[in-house]
């Protein structure tokens, strides 16, 4: 399950976790309390599970800053996605850095002005 941040005037919208079930069972039904010292996130799956995450907190990094190394000049397949190189600093959060290697990640690439 993915949890984003809603956009505003300023800013658009941005995921701010992947919420992953033990087994990676699909949720079939979530809610959400967005109190900001007790909030949580709560889904059910088919076979009956409840899993139950605390919200993030808003020391949420939401940019980290890189360049664009490589652009691939082929799209795969499916037709959505292109691979991307970037160099960047990953920076650590408690003894977890914030990016895994290998994983997908959600990238905005704002033009230079």
């Amino acid at each position: 399950m993915q949890l984003w941040r809603a956009p505003t005037t300023e800013a658009r919208g941005a995921e701010v976790a992947r919420l992953v079930t033990r087994w990676s069972a699909a949720a079939t039904c979530a809610a959400f309390s967005p109190q900001a010292d007790n909030g949580f996130v709560v889904v059910g799956t088919r076979k009956g599970d409840v899993h139950l995450w605390a919200l993030p907190g808003t020391d949420i990094q939401d940019e980290v800053p890189s360049s664009v190394t490589f652009v691939e000049q082929n799209i795969e397949s499916s037709g959505r996605t292109v691979n991307v190189l970037v160099d960047f600093d990953n920076p650590k959060r408690g003894d977890r850095y914030l990016l895994r290697p290998g994983s997908a990640v959600t990238l905005v690439i704002r033009p230079k002005r």
